[in-house]
This record gives C-alpha cells, sequence and structure tokens, in this order.
C-alpha cells in the first residue's frame, strides 16, 4: 500500500516536496516505467496476485506521462546509448511485461491513441496460451477458495490435507501456505488444481490470458518494440548455473526475433536482476549481438552501461478520478531511495 504523502503536525499540513527536489537529490539519465496488465474486468488469473488499473487509470497515465515526460522509444533509447549523447530532460521509457492478452486488446488502443511508444516484454513459453505461468495458477486457486461455499472448502481442505500431509483449516492458512510454492512445486499446484476441480487448460481456451503469435506480430507492426522476458518467468538468480541462465535469455530472444522478423531484442529479467553477474551479462551482449539492452526493475537504483532501471505502476491506489496516480508513486519510489541510501550509509 502506498504511503499518502502529506503529513501533518499539529494543525498545519506540509506539502509534499515537489518532484523537482527529488530530481535534484537522485539524477536519473532514463525514467523505465512497467506495467504487466490493465482491465477493467476480473482477471482471476492475476487478481490474487497484484492490483492493476483500469483503462481509464491508464489512460490519464498516458496524458500526464506525454505532458511531463521525454517518452522514448526502445530504438532511440538504445542510439543514445550507443552514441553516448545526453538525454533529453525528464526521458522516460514505458514498458509491459508478461505478454498478457490486455496489452493487446486494452493498452494498445490507448497507445496508439496517444501516439507513445512502448516496448512489451514477452514471456515466449506462454505465447499462444501454450503454458500457464504458475502464478497465475496460484491465483486461480485462491480464486477458488474465495468465492466456494463453505462444505465444499471443508472437503477441499481435507482432500489437500491427504495429499500433502498438511493441516489446512482455513482459508488463511490455505492461501498462506500456497503463496510459499514456486516454479520447482508446479507439480504441487497442478495437484491442487485437480483436487479444486479446476480445468487450466479449459480456462486458457475461454480466456486466453496471454497473447497470440498473430497478435504480437501486430503489435510489432504498429511499430512497437517487442522484448523477450525469458521462456519460463523462473526467477534467473535462483538459478544454479549460469548455462542455464544464458539459455533462458538468449533462446527467448531468439524466439522473439523469429516471430517479428526484428535483428535486434531488449530483454527484460523476470522479477529481477538480483546477484546475477554485471560482467557475465556484459559477456551475453558481446556473444550475441542480437541481445541489445537490459531492463531490470530495480526503480530508481542506478546501472550504468546496458541495463535500465525500472519503477513498477500498476498499482491503482490514490487514484483521483481523472488524475494520474504516477507522481505518488514517484515520490514513494525517491522516499525510499533516499532511505535507503541512508540506512546503509548509517550501517557503514
Amino acid at each position: 500500500m502506498m504511503k499518502v504523502c502529506l503529513k501533518t503536525v499539529g494543525k498545519r499540513i506540509i506539502k509534499p516536496i515537489p518532484l523537482s527536489v527529488y530530481r535534484l537529490l537522485v539524477k536519473k539519465e532514463v525514467m523505465g516505467f512497467v506495467y504487466h496488465t490493465v482491465s477493467d474486468e476480473p482477471l482471476f488469473h492475476v487478481k490474487h496476485l497484484f492490483p492493476y488499473k483500469t483503462p481509464q487509470m491508464f489512460e490519464a497515465d498516458l496524458i500526464h506521462l506525454k505532458k511531463n515526460f521525454n517518452l522514448m522509444s526502445s530504438s532511440e533509447l538504445l542510439e543514445y546509448r550507443s552514441s553516448k549523447t545526453k538525454f533529453g530532460p525528464h526521458s522516460t521509457i514505458l514498458t509491459f511485461d508478461d505478454g498478457y492478452s490486455e496489452c493487446f486488446s486494452v493498452a494498445r488502443p490507448l497507445l496508439l491513441k496517444h501516439e507513445i511508444p512502448c516496448v512489451f516484454f514477452i514471456t515466449t513459453d506462454f505465447i499462444d496460451n501454450q503454458k500457464m505461468y504458475y502464478r497465475n495458477k496460484i491465483s486461480l486457486c485462491i480464486e477458488k477458495i474465495s468465492t466456494s461455499a463453505n462444505p465444499e472448502i471443508l472437503g477441499f481442505f481435507s482432500d489437500i490435507n491427504d495429499v500433502f500431509g498438511l493441516s489446512i483449516n482455513s482459508p488463511e492458512s490455505f492461501i498462506q501456505w500456497i503463496k510459499t510454492l514456486n516454479h520447482s512445486s508446479e507439480d504441487i499446484i497442478d495437484e491442487i488444481c485437480k483436487i479444486l476441480r479446476i480445468n487450466i487448460k479449459q480456462y486458457m481456451m475461454a480466456h486466453k490470458p496471454y497473447m497470440s503469435s498473430e497478435e504480437i506480430k501486430l503489435l510489432s507492426s504498429d511499430g512497437f518494440t517487442i522484448g523477450a522476458h525469458s521462456k519460463t518467468h523462473r526467477k534467473l538468480y535462483l538459478l544454479p548455473n549460469q548455462e542455464e541462465i544464458e539459455e533462458e535469455i538468449v533462446s527467448s530472444c531468439k524466439e522473439i526475433m523469429e516471430l517479428t522478423g526484428e535483428d535486434r531484442v531488449p530483454f527484460a529479467f523476470p522479477v529481477s536482476r538480483e546477484d546475477i553477474d554485471h560482467d557475465f551479462l556484459k559477456s551475453l551482449i558481446s556473444k550475441y549481438p542480437f541481445i541489445h539492452l537490459f531492463y531490470d526493475s530495480g526503480g530508481l537504483k542506478k546501472e550504468k552501461d546496458f541495463v535500465i532501471n525500472r519503477v513498477p505502476i500498476d498499482d491503482p491506489s490514490l487514484v483521483l478520478p481523472g488524475k494520474s496516480n504516477i507522481p505518488v508513486i514517484l515520490r514513494d519510489a525517491y522516499q525510499g531511495y533516499l532511505m535507503n541510501k541512508i540506512r546503509n550509509m548509517l550501517r557503514s
């Protein structure tokens, strides 16, 4: 939940620090922003993972960005980075991660309407709804438990406890447990789906949570940049060796190249880059020239060379009608960044 930026001292209201002041304190060459999806429909495969904005909120964001930022395309950003040319003031790049179908059905028309460039990072195993991300399965399981009648829920818990040797006795304990599962536990998640009578293939056929190959090609032909977001959306920094990390990055970039016909592809790390060695990534760019930039979710963290950090802006909290909450999100990001800097200084 976002922190409100107004503080009260006695009866006096202290106004939030202007963003212009934060920009002086935290120098940022280019600001990256990242969404995941936009919809005014209940997306059950996303609903219990993170909040998301409506199309009206997203359009308010686009209007705000167009008015207050120098919006760059991926090719412009690469050109600036390659030539070491100085960026214009308030330069930013807009991105979407994962490849949810609303990128095409909801975001695309609004981006075209406002003539705003965007990069769509696609998890290639999910294209054409061939597979479902394990966390999307978890969201469907939570939705099932949250909307079932009590006798049915007790039956589900009895079966789950028998199969897995657990003692789950409430929706809260079920949610707490299932959220601890990860990619390596996908067989367990699939078994839970069977117990809860969730047909993943049927859901994917009916709802098509991810974009199709044709939709991705159309986004590319519109002039948007299509990037890779790994094959499986595993946390790359948790993989056992650099060979597996390289495979996730390179194979997904190659698949996007084949799909779009582009000769260079950016890559965004699933969740976070975390502790992946900088020199290793540099060697990948040298070895595979078609990978042109890496994107991370490090917020305002400074990165040199070939990594662009981004601030997540999905959160619909504190949105006023017709207004964008990006200034609020940015103030919180700046405050968090500066507080971390102060803590690190005090520790050292």
